[in-house]
């Protein structure tokens, strides 16, 4: 992690923090708080140093989007038991004490919540932000969800509990359009060329992420990942044959191709941990492990 001052200087190295992307930083007059992989929810002097554990997890549970409430002594964040869009959508949204880490839920089924100056904590649900009145001195909900905005984008895969949203400090919404309802999580795959015209390729909507090109441009590989099974598959692009599934067994996600165009390699947790394997492009031979993390908490995931 690093910090930039804002009156210019140079980047200053405040903690290593490995795998942020569940909601990244909080920064408020007690710390920057921030919540790598598989690490709970962390603080960390603007100073640097060594970052203090607020908020642990169990095996199975996924945070996001932590947020320190006024006082400094809760902090509000989102608790799935799944990180896809069924899993987010079916999080709790709740508040931990940074002293006695008792938790308390305030809203079930929804996700990225935060809490405003007006008195509510919005948080989204689908597409849909809702805001509910909430009782900041007594750390309850006072009222019903009414929903705010209809429509804003959530994340491309869902990895992650985020909504494209942001509230200021007087109370004006900014948001990024997206569709009302993330229920079938379906997308084309299109080839777009330099002067963006667009070619759909010959694939019914899916629940398609991490499309790749191979070197020589004649296929495509890509997951499929619909909460409960995920997969690699292969397309040529000229629509000459079917989409093939190359990967069976365990989850598989992130493909990229061998610079020969020979082998894909993906992450996989087939033996229990989120590692590397690899695997001939043409299915004829099983997947091969490349790399096996130090930990459960570690995720690899290959990039080149």
């Amino acid at each position: 992690m690093k910090k930039i001052a804002l009156s210019g200087g140079a980047a200053v190295t405040l903690c290593p923090a490995e795998g942020i992307g569940f909601g990244a930083l909080y920064w408020d007059a007690g710390g920057i708080v921030f919540r790598p992989a598989g690490k709970g929810i962390l603080r960390v002097s603007p100073n640097g140093g060594q970052p203090e554990t607020h908020v642990s997890t169990k095996d199975g549970e996924f945070v996001y989007g932590p947020q320190v409430l006024p006082g400094g002594e809760w902090v509000l964040f989102t608790l799935a038991t799944a990180a896809t869009t069924d899993g987010w959508d079916k999080a709790q949204i709740v508040v931990q004490s940074l002293k006695t880490a008792e938790r308390k839920t305030l809203v079930s089924g929804g996700s990225d919540a935060r809490y405003v100056p007006t008195g509510h904590i919005v948080y989204a649900l689908g597409g849909v932000v809702f805001a509910v009145p909430f009782d900041l001195r007594h750390l309850a909900v006072a009222g019903g969800p009414v929903p705010i905005v209809e429509g804003v984008r959530r994340a491309t895969t869902r990895i992650t509990g985020v909504a494209q949203f942001s509230v200021s400090s007087t109370g004006s919404l900014v948001f990024v359009p997206g569709p009302v309802t993330t229920s079938g999580g379906q997308s084309d795959l299109a080839l777009i060329d330099r002067n963006g015209a667009t070619q759909p390729l010959r694939l019914p909507p899916g629940q398609y992420e991490y499309p790749r090109l191979s070197p020589d441009g004649r296929r495509v590989a890509f997951g499929s990942d619909d909460g409960k099974d995920a997969f690699v598959a292969i397309y040529d692009v000229s629509g000459a044959s079917a989409m093939r599934r190359l990967t069976l067994g365990g989850r598989n996600r992130v493909p990229v191709w061998s610079a020969d165009g020979e082998h894909l390699a993906f992450q996989s947790d087939r033996e229990g941990d989120l590692g590397i394997f690899w695997q001939r492009a043409d299915g004829t031979t099983a997947a091969e492990r490349l790399t096996k993390p130090d930990d459960k908490d570690t995720a690899h995931v290959p990039e080149s």
